[in-house]
């Protein structure tokens, strides 16, 4: 499928849509159950909404509707390197100090139907970190584990 007019909701080539989707999921960080509505932009400028399942220091989880994963992965197809969409994603954090506004480049790595009814589960790894975006991601994850769980650039050439 190369065109969003070939996938549509409530027409029957949403179900190859969602067979092709992969199942594979490959996060190794510890996740936070984070139930918050997520804004993305794809790389054309469409908008669209999910909420946002849980969040780890490399990557997001969310669930949403069928429409809403066609506007993210619009290609459709097995995800893989040539296959893989680039969105902007926002969210709002809870953090100790009040909430603070996430704003961050993904890639889509997963996409599959979801277990527990008729939406779909998307899995994004983060782009390279913004300094803004990292201060927020450690200090989410400092308030929940006590550490911010992100290794540093610096670190990993010390060892």
């Amino acid at each position: 499928m190369t065109s969003m007019d070939e996938v549509r909701p409530g027409v029957g080539a949403v179900a190859g849509w969602q067979s092709a989707m992969n199942s594979g999921e490959q996060r190794g960080a510890p996740r936070v159950d984070l139930i918050v509505p997520v804004a993305f932009r794809n790389g054309v400028g469409q908008h669209c909404a999910a909420r946002l399942s849980n969040l780890s220091v490399d990557g997001l989880q969310v669930r949403c509707n069928v429409a809403t994963a066609q506007t993210i992965h619009p290609r459709g197809g097995r995800l893989g390197p040539d296959n893989q969409p680039l969105l902007h994603a926002t969210a709002v954090l809870p953090l100790a100090d009040g909430p603070q506004t996430l704003s961050i480049g993904v890639r889509l790595i997963y996409c599959r139907p979801d277990d527990r009814g008729p939406d779909c589960v998307l899995g994004f790894r983060f782009l390279e970190l913004r300094p803004r975006a990292r201060r927020l991601i450690e200090a989410f994850f400092t308030e929940q584990f006590g550490t911010s769980m992100i290794a540093r650039d610096d670190d990993s050439r010390a060892a």
